[in-house]
């Protein structure tokens, strides 16, 4: 009994250790380049980060009537005199001597030469281009088979739900807080540091507060992204309420 006993409680705590059943890594959401110059919304729409944004046409207005103005006839031509002609007799004189030219002899039609054999350096180029085909269609296939949205896709969020075209908030902060962080990758340790950080911007739009949830343990990579952080003080157009933003940073993520 002891020993059963015992072998059931060694089950648990492996059981509730993790080590008999297999834990589950959430899946990282897929990195987008979001283009700054696109200002952030409050309810994006169903889209892509990267997607294109709709062109607004404006409506050129009709021309207005304008008024035909009848042409003015145009005055009758005066008849003018017509000069006399004058008949001048042509003198008899000795035809031109007519040259005779013999006809030249066709060019001799020269035999097609017979085609060279591809040298060393034409067969490499054309098994170069031959590896290009076989890579684009892997490529094209490798798109098709995405289920995603492709490149025309609006400009937006996967998970949106709003009107708006473009991207929210937190997602424009984290291109912002990249393309404002600068660090030396010989500067760290080694490169799969992680620091998770709480934003706090006002209605106005003015950065209020920042703490870190979860630091890296690299001292050197907080600070940097503390600077990130300080350099992104305002937005643009302001929230119009107090906006707390949860941005993880990554630091392979910052340095792609």
């Amino acid at each position: 009994m002891l020993g059963a006993s015992l072998a059931l409680h060694l089950v648990l705590l492996l059981l509730v250790g993790g080590h008999l059943l297999p834990r589950r890594h959430q899946p990282r959401p897929p990195a987008y380049v979001v283009d700054l110059v696109n200002l952030p919304v409050k309810a994006p729409q169903a889209g892509r980060p990267d997607g294109r944004a709709k062109k607004t046409v404006r409506k050129k207005s009709a021309p207005s009537a304008k008024k035909l103005s009848r042409p003015r006839p145009k005055p009758k031509p005066r008849p003018q005199p017509q000069p006399k002609k004058v008949v001048t007799r042509k003198k008899a004189g000795t035809k031109p001597a007519v040259k005779r030219t013999r006809p030249q002899a066709k060019a001799a039609a020269t035999r097609p030469a017979a085609a060279k054999a591809p040298t060393r350096a034409e067969q490499e180029r054309l098994e170069r281009r031959l590896e290009m085909l076989r890579l684009k269609r892997q490529l094209a296939a490798l798109a098709a088979s995405d289920t995603r949205a492709g490149e025309n896709a609006p400009l937006g969020e996967e998970k949106g739900r709003g009107s708006e075209q473009g991207v929210g908030y937190r997602l424009w902060l984290q291109q912002a807080y990249k393309e404002a962080w600068a660090l030396s990758r010989y500067q760290v340790g080694r490169l799969d540091l992680e620091a998770e950080v709480e934003v706090v911007y006002d209605a106005r739009g003015f950065l209020r507060d920042y703490s870190f949830r979860r630091k890296s343990g690299d001292r050197l990579f907080d600070d940097s992204i503390a600077r990130a952080i300080r350099s992104v003080d305002r937005l643009e157009p302001p929230p119009g309420k107090t906006l707390r933003e949860t941005i993880v940073f990554n630091l392979k993520d910052l340095m792609d």
